[in-house]
């Protein structure tokens, strides 16, 4: 089935497989779905299984340095400064 696919794609199979660009991809799914507001599914449509299991793996990566980016931005709650998590508990108190 690989061979099939790069056969049939030729050169640009290996462009459209490159870590580097699944990388690329898998932060903006992350950042678009961080972004949009709302709760929800999401499904993503890849060439082949074996990118679909690396974009598994690389989107739960971004998606984890993402929440510890996003738990480094400090927020003032009562007049001080906490990381963000602190000061979500705080919030709700």
């Amino acid at each position: 089935m690989n061979r099939a696919v790069a056969r049939a794609l030729g050169k640009r199979y290996h462009v459209l497989t490159r870590i580097s660009r699944l990388r690329t991809i898998a932060a903006d799914i992350v950042r678009h779905f961080l972004g949009r507001g709302f709760v929800g599914k999401a499904i993503v449509v890849s060439l082949y299984r074996v990118t679909a299991l690396r974009m598994h793996d690389l989107v739960r990566e971004a998606w984890q340095a993402e929440r510890m980016n996003r738990r480094k931005i400090p927020v003032k709650v009562r007049g001080q400064w906490f990381p963000t998590t602190v000061a979500r508990v705080l919030k709700q108190a």
